[in-house]
């Protein structure tokens, strides 16, 4: 299950929170409070219009984490550890490419981040 193949597709149960990556007729689970911070990727990276949308700094993931309920009394920091949750879930079950699911680009001295899938690989279920 490598998460770098073009044809993955990730499912977002936000009520549930669980994220579902399928790819063919495999699928891998992520589940807790971390897909919560997939949500937020998800979302920005969907809702930006163009194909270089959806980079977010750790304070604007933040703080539309704490919008979609997130701790309010969380540090910013959480957004690494959520990020390192994800991974840490994608890899126990064996997905290879885990390292590639977010890119990361500095702008003017700020870090940005944004889910490195294409929008079209984004769905989000109620």
């Amino acid at each position: 299950f490598d998460l770098t193949a073009p044809s993955i597709q990730l499912d977002l149960v936000p009520h549930r929170l669980e994220a579902t990556f399928t790819l063919g007729l495999d699928s891998v689970a992520v589940r807790g409070e971390c897909v919560r911070l997939l949500q937020v990727y998800a979302q920005a990276r969907r809702d930006d219009g163009f194909d270089d949308g959806g980079w977010l700094t750790r304070t604007d993931a933040h703080a539309q984490w704490v919008a979609l309920g997130g701790n309010p009394n969380s540090p910013p920091v959480r957004v690494g550890w959520d990020k390192g949750k994800i991974r840490s879930q994608l890899e126990a079950a064996g997905v290879v490419g885990v390292s590639a699911l977010f890119d990361n680009r500095r702008k003017g001295g700020v870090t940005l981040s944004r889910i490195a899938l294409d929008p079209s690989q984004l769905k989000e279920l109620s």
